[in-house]
């Protein structure tokens, strides 16, 4: 499938959810977006984004098989979007968390949607704010054919090939260089972003020790007789 047939839905349209769809927009995947907050809609609107303002509505504007982003915060509101949406996609669609949910809770709902033949697939989603210039780092959970299918979103979303020097310029080049990988099954994506947030917010936090040490060390105020 090229960019130019591909639609996606989505769910949550803040800093992340409407730059994840301009985004992909740039790449040539239609959007079709979603959220409590008119202003948001409209501001997407305005970026060539088509915007629905309930889940059924929004559904209904999706192309078979329909493919719907949700981009809430994790816990209860995505629980309930991803209930709810199961309730109006049918048998080879595809539901994608690319927040930060619980990794076991994406074991639990894959399987439930597994009985409606509703494919989940979890995606640690990486990048912040600078991510619709810079690219999203993805880190992807699920079955493989439903990840395959949606390559062109993921080479859509990732920093691609050229975004830093090659480590082997003469190594055959694959997913993890593009920015995206598929780690394994239902909650390895967000296994794999729960570990990579462990790493760095300790880092954070180890620096903001080390410069607050330096910052009350008085260094250089005192000098020592010779």
């Amino acid at each position: 499938m090229s960019n130019t047939e591909m639609t996606i839905g989505m769910v949550g349209l803040g800093r992340m959810g409407a730059n994840l769809s301009r985004r992909v927009m740039r790449a040539g995947i239609s959007v079709v977006g979603t959220d409590r907050s008119a202003v948001l809609m409209s501001e997407l609107a305005d970026a060539g984004a088509e915007v629905a303002p309930t889940l059924s509505e929004l559904v209904a504007k999706l192309p078979t098989p329909k493919t719907v982003w949700v981009m809430v915060p994790a816990g209860d509101p995505t629980a309930l979007v991803v209930h709810e949406l199961s309730e109006l996609l049918s048998r080879g669609d595809c539901i994608i968390d690319g927040g930060n949910s619980y990794y076991r809770d994406d074991i639990e709902r894959a399987s439930i949607l597994a009985q409606k033949g509703i494919d989940f697939i979890d995606v640690g989603t990486s990048g912040g704010v600078w991510g619709l210039d810079r690219g999203y780092s993805l880190m992807i959970g699920g079955p493989k054919s439903a990840v395959e299918r949606l390559v062109p979103l993921w080479q859509a979303l990732a920093p691609g090939i050229n975004a830093a020097p090659r480590t082997n310029p003469k190594s055959p080049v694959g997913p993890a260089e593009e920015g995206w990988l598929h780690c394994g099954e239902h909650g390895a994506g967000h296994f794999v972003k729960m570990v990579h947030n462990g790493i760095e917010y300790a880092l954070m936090a180890a620096y903001a020790e080390g410069l607050n040490i330096l910052k009350n060390a008085n260094a250089g105020s005192a000098t020592a007789d010779h």
